[in-house]
């Protein structure tokens, strides 16, 4: 407490001084050799570049992909998530989707049209194969995969078609989840107001069904 007001005595923010901590104790993990705790701590620090170089150094390379990609770094965000697709087992479903989606997107910004349809057809196809054999929990993550690579290369209909399915197969078995995943779709679509209206439509929906009091019967 002494030094964040020794700090704000000297000018310093409460924000900066919090970037400042996070730096510090990233440079700690890493002496220690956590490189995943130090990532975390770039990553809260507002390092995105070296949260993804230390996320794939650790093995983490979803992680490391998708940073990569928002720091538009497409080279290493296509091999982190090559070796994610490679790595992942033949039970981890989402993940493996996941990294192919990510190597679509990113093969899309570099330019590679070919590369980028071929890496979307497989995606499609295997997730349309698939469906009806995942639990529901890993089906949805799956949809969601497919959201956020319409998102990061501007496709309102893949956007819509993954979060469409997403909140289906989660449904009211999986709430918590589906309500995140109903904010996430909220905030992806932009000026389609009828669309948003239905989207916080159903948000509300969901919100409701926390407060709702099992009936017990006698």
């Amino acid at each position: 407490m002494a030094s964040l007001d020794n700090a704000l005595a000297c000018g310093m923010t409460r924000e900066i001084f919090a970037v400042e901590l996070w730096r510090r104790s990233a440079e700690a993990y890493l002496m220690a050799g956590e490189l995943s705790k130090s990532g975390e701590s770039w990553l809260k620090a507002g390092d995105k570049n070296r949260a993804a170089e230390l996320f794939f150094e650790s093995g983490e390379d979803l992680r490391a992909a998708e940073l990569f990609f928002d720091c538009n770094r497409f080279v290493e965000a296509l091999k982190s998530a090559r070796r994610c697709r490679e790595n992942s087992s033949v039970e981890d479903f989402p993940q493996r989707i996941a990294a192919q989606l990510v190597a679509a997107a990113a093969c899309s910004k570099s330019g590679d049209k070919k590369e980028t349809v071929d890496l979307l057809r497989v995606a499609r196809a295997e997730l349309v194969e698939s469906d009806s054999d995942l639990a529901p929990f890993q089906a949805a993550q799956a949809w969601e995969s497919l959201a956020r690579f319409g998102c990061r290369v501007k496709r309102p209909d893949l956007i819509r078609l993954g979060y469409e399915k997403a909140l289906a197969v989660y449904g009211a078995k999986f709430n918590l989840q589906r309500l995140r995943s109903a904010y996430d779709y909220l905030k992806a679509v932009t000026g389609d107001h009828i669309l948003e209206s239905e989207i916080e439509r159903r948000i509300a929906e969901y919100r409701h069904e926390f407060t709702k009091v099992p009936t017990t019967h006698k």
